[in-house]
């Protein structure tokens, strides 16, 4: 049987707004043998808040912003490498 997550039961704790809960939140999240699929999990479901995976809401905004913008620059460079391999 699966090892059960660290933070279960702990939902108060988890949808906090105070600093020391979110601090808190993390510390346990640090300890989780779940923490990435967590955050992959927050991030494709685009949860809007708690601490998931160790990241607040702001957190993974910003992350998400920034594997966009990662991705927008990926895909211009493979259609700039498809055009020149056309010419």
């Amino acid at each position: 049987m699966a090892e059960r997550p660290p933070c279960r039961g702990q939902t108060d704790l988890f949808f906090s707004s105070t600093p020391a809960d979110i601090d808190a939140a993390r510390t346990i999240c640090a300890t989780c043998h779940r923490v990435v699929a967590c955050l992959h999990g927050a991030l494709l479901m685009k949860e809007r808040f708690g601490v998931w995976g160790g990241l607040d809401a702001d957190e993974r905004r910003v992350l998400l912003a920034e594997l966009g913008r990662r991705h927008r620059a990926a895909e211009a460079g493979r259609a700039a490498a498809s055009a020149a391999a056309l010419s």
